[in-house]
């Protein structure tokens, strides 16, 4: 069955946003008298418990924004993108509750990422030009290699809600290139599901950013909603980037998670060269330099953002004035090891 028109998918839109809104404001007072919140400690900026809701709102949101787009349990594909998403975002919860395990957070992402692979069919097979000489294609490993990328991606955008409106805002960012990609190669069902997130982001940051004058976040998403983004995030560059579907290269989708991956990737470096495991935490993720920096909050998350945006350009545009895989490749390494170098000394 094809999917809906866009005009026709509106309404079911809106009615996301409208739910999403809803949730943000009866959730938090229920969250505050379970002990669902986020309480301070010395690596974190707030100085009050938060309600950690947003995950949990922006899920029933987005599930009716897909399914007014087309995206509903009719396919394998389909089915296994939202039962790995509506199961991270309950284990999110259950760890924004009571901490998980590290074992048991990247134990239900594998998870995710092997019913994305052998459920959904979805896969990363071939990582294109990268060298320009010829496709690179991966088959033999493709399931471990997309595990990995599916628990990566995840946990790249975990590492960066340390501010207010920060991982919000690089998502909407990602939602957005992914918009115009789908848009320029009228991909209907594409542009649909990009807009059913944007549309649950906005009303999110609206509660999570410092806008409107506001000192502090009302809320935050929390570990379930940055499993569900990230998982949202990696089904939909991986599944856009191979194929019949794909509407960008391999390291286009490089570009369009950039921040992030540059942010994890200077953290493991960094942790590696320290002698310390890349797992653990610390206050040296670039939204930590900024701040040590004094740009502030908002300052480091504007230029942060902005990063995303350029990125967008330089990714996006590529892609629709058919620059090089290999030459968008080598740019974005020489960005990662720009980063690096700086990330290690800081």
């Amino acid at each position: 069955m094809p999917p809906p028109s866009l005009s026709a998918s509106l309404p079911w839109l809106i009615a996301g946003t409208g739910l999403t809104t809803l949730l943000l404001l009866i959730l938090p007072p229920l969250a505050r008298k379970v002990g669902l919140v986020d309480r301070p400690n010395a690596r974190k900026q707030h100085a009050h418990p938060i309600p950690v809701v947003g995950g949990l709102a922006m899920l029933p949101g987005a599930l009716l924004g897909l399914h007014g787009v087309g995206i509903t349990l009719d396919t394998p594909s389909s089915q296994a993108f939202i039962v790995g998403m509506v199961g991270l975002t309950l284990v999110g919860l259950l760890d924004d509750r009571f901490d998980l395990s590290v074992p048991a957070r990247f134990g239900a992402q594998a998870l995710a990422g092997v019913a994305m692979v052998l459920w959904g069919g979805d896969s990363v097979n071939s990582l294109g030009n990268l060298m320009g000489g010829g496709r690179i294609d991966i088959t033999l490993v493709a399931a471990p290699f997309t595990v990995i990328c599916v628990v990566g991606v995840i946990n790249a955008l975990n590492m960066t809600d340390g501010i207010d409106g920060l991982a919000g805002g690089l998502t909407l960012i990602g939602f957005g290139q992914i918009l115009l990609l789908a848009l320029a190669a009228q991909q209907v069902e594409a542009t649909g599901s990009a807009l059913a997130f944007i549309f649950v982001l906005i009303p999110f940051l609206a509660f999570n950013a410092r806008l409107f004058g506001r000192p502090r976040a009302f809320l935050f998403m929390g570990d379930a909603g940055s499993m569900l983004l990230g998982f949202a995030m990696v089904w939909h560059t991986v599944r856009l980037s191979q194929g019949d579907l794909a509407i960008m290269s391999p390291a286009v989708a490089l570009w369009v998670l950039a921040v992030p991956l540059l942010d994890m990737f200077g953290a493991f470096v960094r942790r590696l060269t320290a002698g310390h495991s890349p797992f653990n935490p610390d206050r040296k993720h670039l939204h930590h330099i900024l701040l040590q920096r004094g740009f502030g909050v908002k300052g480091s998350c504007r230029i942060m953002i902005t990063g995303a945006i350029l990125a967008g350009v330089v990714g996006v545009g590529g892609q629709l004035l058919l620059v090089p895989e290999v030459i968008l490749f080598l740019l974005i390494l020489l960005l990662f090891a720009t980063t690096l170098f700086f990330g290690i000394r800081n």
